[in-house]
């Protein structure tokens, strides 16, 4: 019975999701740099073959030698060298090589094989081994042609016949002994070698005798010949069968020997794999003209390099088609999911499988880009200044823990330190801040975001490191290094000077100075720097007598400031002010990072107005400020491979409006768990719901995640997440029936900010945040709690002080946002007594001076405090919620 295996060019599906050139590492840089296998000559190759068979199988107690000059003999050696656990080495006809003696001296190896005749193999060479220092003994198998010898080779074996993949009949392998049989026989030795198979030779259209004689004594069931009809015949076969007595035979051929040597592949991945083991990350090439490369690789890659026997490929001075074709046809996930990687080893140097070569090879077996970093650095221009964070956002998902490693960072090519005490305020740096770089990092997705102690300055270098494999999913692509030079347009746009601005009013004992100025110069320990002795009081123009400033005045400033402003000091007196009262700033008090001063700054204190009124209402955009979530749990699984859905800024769901989003997900009850996964996932804009159906498959959490990014509308409004670094990623089971039951998205919250201006400093507001009410028409409001809301709908009072002004941001997650909040347009009605300005220092009262002895105090503030007033809100860009 009679079977035949030839190759059929099929068009590639896919390649591997990554490769790159198996390398080892010769300068401890954690980078490969150097082929294992490049000998500066054949004999080395040979030995380091043996190494690294010795690494993984153990140091052996025999070893194999065969002829590096002459080739025909050391063809058959492969099953020899298995069945005795030994590697083979190469040696010169009349000379053992230095390096062969070495390896055989420093692993103590007792045993000796020598395969080949005289002609190839000298008894000098015989005499030099058995002086060796391990004094081994030394066993000759040659006989009086190649035939004959690889049948004797056959004949040592011993032990119990061996078998091919799968089958329980006594099996050979059977290779033209002449030229054209050379590279099938290297195809053929990582099987060969590992199931310990005889290599016998033929002739094209004829059986040697020694050949039939070793099957018919040996009781061979089943032969498989190597090579197509030109090296073996159909004539020869049909011998084996009619003949001999061979039960059945089966050929492996492809259009050439590189076509040949993937069919060989493909049997070890396929019908061979539960029997060896067969590792499917990693393929060898050989050059099919390197004999002595390829008989030393057949031990070294039958037991392979560290996860099991490793397919050989034939090359040539290029990369042959059938080769390409094969490398482009290899997975690109597992079926868990998991992205592949393939390493691609070569036997022997540049010389032998060229850059050239190696390089087609990586291309064909891979399908993704270079993973790529981007670094990204907005500058800050709003006070108080803090270009301290840059962020790097990575081409694809990428490994938590290796991404949060502050050694992939470098700041003017100096390593990133993590801070001893992170929690510790920026601003006040720790002792040793010189060699600390780094505040925290922190990750969302693909995308880092790097907070240092420091500002960066216009031309500071922000590198990322290239080479590390940071991808998830087993994604192995190397990382691109990247850099970006900083670039800060602040001190050339920032032309103005400080500003100051004076807020006195009579009868009080204090006034306020604000500085306003987005770059103002700090001292070391972050307070505004101001020149000594730089305010004063005049009691009169004329007089210019002063009022002395009380010595319990505080000299640091409030940095909290307002909005627009960095600094705000508040200033006390040893008397009450009085009109007519001169308040003077000095020029040249507060300095910006420009290095340019405020100017002088005067003013006169006069009366509070008695028509105390708001002169406008304005409102800035409403923005989001937290994007609503929602988990969708794997059941089966920890947390941390739940996929997390988050809504996107500026997308559908942006803020508030993505609490009306939910997540519905169904599991059909036809669904084949053995078919390929199919889910579809639907996106309902209209009534923001989303839903998947689980059609056919088992799916993993991953798969789900890819269905779900899948979809465009989804996409363009949400993001997903996951713990990448879950130690059972690998190894996730099914999502399961799914529940009809909604998974609601909470979370989101709006923000939108709110200036009332007066025409008159502000004394007091009403209680219970009364005008804030007022402005979108509720009776009260709570305060802002920064923890958690509490209603729908709350308010932060950011701002007032003895200024004209009142700044509110008002926050919501009701779904309805745009209503909640306040909005443009429109009017307000704004009752009286929402706010007080101070009264007339003639009266004394609540809002007034002391009352005198005997003075009766004014109890009606209706006169000083602001009318009911109808406003509509102007919008004003400008205004963002803090």
């Amino acid at each position: 019975m009679a079977s035949v295996l030839a190759v059929v060019a099929t068009a590639p599906a896919q390649a591997a999701n990554t490769s790159s050139e198996a390398l080892v590492d010769t300068n401890n840089d954690g980078k490969g740099d150097t082929r294992q296998f490049a000998g500066a000559h054949r004999y080395l190759t040979a030995q380091y073959l043996a190494d690294a068979f010795a690494s993984q199988a153990g140091s052996p107690s025999s070893v194999v030698i065969a002829s590096g000059e002459t080739e025909v003999d050391a063809v058959t050696a492969a099953g020899l060298a298995g069945n005795l656990d030994a590697p083979i080495l190469l040696t010169r006809a009349n000379m053992l090589p230095h390096n062969v003696a070495r390896y055989i001296d420093n692993h103590n190896v007792t045993h000796v094989v020598v395969v080949g005749g005289t002609a190839v193999v000298s008894d000098a060479v015989i005499a030099t081994l058995e002086g060796l220092g391990s004094r081994p003994t030394v066993e000759r198998i040659g006989e009086a042609d190649r035939y004959a010898t690889a049948a004797a080779v056959g004949n040592r074996l011993g032990g119990p016949n061996p078998t091919w993949c799968g089958s329980t009949q006594n099996a050979a392998v059977l290779v033209n002994g002449g030229d054209a049989g050379r590279a099938d026989a290297i195809a053929i030795s990582p099987i060969a070698n590992n199931l310990g198979l005889p290599v016998l030779l033929t002739m094209a259209d004829e059986l040697p005798q020694s050949t039939v004689d070793f099957l018919t004594d040996n009781k061979v069931e089943h032969v498989v010949i190597v090579g197509g009809m030109g090296a073996v015949s159909e004539a020869v076969r049909s011998d084996l069968v009619e003949e001999v007595g061979v039960v059945s035979t089966r050929r492996i051929a492809g259009t050439d020997a590189a076509a040949t040597s993937v069919q060989i592949a493909q049997e070890m991945l396929g019908k061979c794999a539960p029997v060896m083991g067969t590792d499917t990350t990693m393929v060898a090439l050989v050059n099919r003209d390197a004999t002595p490369d390829g008989v030393a690789a057949g031990p070294a890659m039958g037991f392979g390099l560290g996860n099991g026997p490793v397919p050989v490929l034939l090359v040539g001075d290029t990369l042959p088609s059938a080769v390409s074709d094969y490398l482009a046809g290899t997975a690109e996930e597992t079926a868990a999911g998991m992205k592949t990687h393939l390493s691609i080893v070569a036997v022997g140097g540049t010389a032998v499988v060229s850059d050239a070569v190696m390089d087609a090879a990586k291309a064909a077996a891979k399908t993704s880009p270079a993973l790529t970093a981007a670094i990204n650095f907005k500058q800050d221009t709003v006070a108080p200044i803090d270009n301290s964070t840059f962020s790097v956002t990575f081409s694809d998902d990428v490994q938590m823990a290796k991404v949060t490693d502050p050694n992939l960072y470098r700041i003017n090519g100096r390593r990133l330190e993590a801070d001893p005490d992170p929690d510790d305020d920026a601003n006040t740096p720790d002792a040793d801040e010189a060699t600390i770089l780094l505040h925290q990092i922190h990750v969302e997705r693909r995308t880092v975001t790097v907070d240092l102690v420091h500002d960066l300055k216009a031309g500071d270098v922000v590198s990322v490191v290239g080479g590390g494999m940071v991808g998830d999913n087993e994604d192995k692509r190397p990382l691109e290094a990247a850099s970006l030079t900083i670039s800060l347009t602040a001190a050339a746009a920032d032309r103005n000077a400080p500003k100051v601005e004076i807020v006195a009013v009579a009868g009080r004992t204090q006034f306020t100075v604000f500085v306003t100025e987005p770059n103002l110069l700090k001292n070391p320990d972050g307070t505004v720097y101001m020149a000594p002795s730089g305010i004063s009081v005049e009691k009169g123009i004329s007089t210019n007598a002063a009022v002395a400033i009380s010595s319990t005045t505080a000299v640091a400033a409030d940095l909290t400031g307002r909005p627009g402003g960095a600094a705000r000091y508040t200033v006390a007196t040893d008397v009450a002010l009085q009109k007519g009262h001169v308040i003077d700033v000095a020029r040249n008090m507060f300095y910006d990072k420009g290095n340019r001063g405020n100017s002088r700054t005067r003013l006169t204190v006069k009366d509070p107005s008695s028509a105390f009124a708001i002169t406008n209402v304005s409102i800035g955009n409403v923005s989001a400020v937290d994007q609503a979530s929602a988990t969708i749990d794997n059941d089966a699984q920890s947390a941390d491979e739940n996929i997390v859905v988050t809504a996107k800024a500026g997308g559908a769901a942006d803020g508030s409006a993505g609490n009306g989003w939910k997540i519905f997900g169904y599991d059909l009850p036809t669904r084949n768990a053995t078919k390929p996964v199919d889910i579809e996932v639907d996106v309902d804009m209209k009534h923001k719901i989303v839903s998947y159906t689980v059609k056919n498959g088992a799916p993993t959490v991953l798969h789900l995640a890819k269905a779900l990014s899948g979809n465009a509308d989804f996409a363009a409004t949400f993001s997903l997440s996951y713990d990448p670094a879950a130690t059972t990623k690998s190894h996730l089971t099914l999502v399961g029936s799914t529940d009809p039951a909604a998974v609601k998205l909470m979370g989101g919250t709006s923000r939108v900010a709110v200036k009332v201006t007066f025409n008159d400093a502000i004394e007091a507001l009403a209680t219970n945040n009364a005008l804030a009410a007022a402005i979108v028409g509720q009776t009260t409001l709570p305060d802002y709690d920064s923890d958690s809301l509490t209603t729908d709908l709350s308010v932060s009072t950011l701002f007032v002080t003895e200024d004209h002004s009142v700044w509110y941001t008002y926050v919501s997650d009701e779904l309805a946002a745009a209503h909640k909040l306040p909005v443009r347009g429109g009017t307000r009605v704004i009752p009286a007594d929402m706010a007080h300005n101070y009264h007339a220092t003639t009266e004394c009262g609540p809002q007034g001076v002391t009352c005198a002895t005997g003075e009766t105090a004014n109890t009606d503030a209706s006169d000083n405090s602001a009318s009911a007033i109808i406003r509509s809100l102007r919008p004003d860009s400008s205004l963002k919620p803090f």
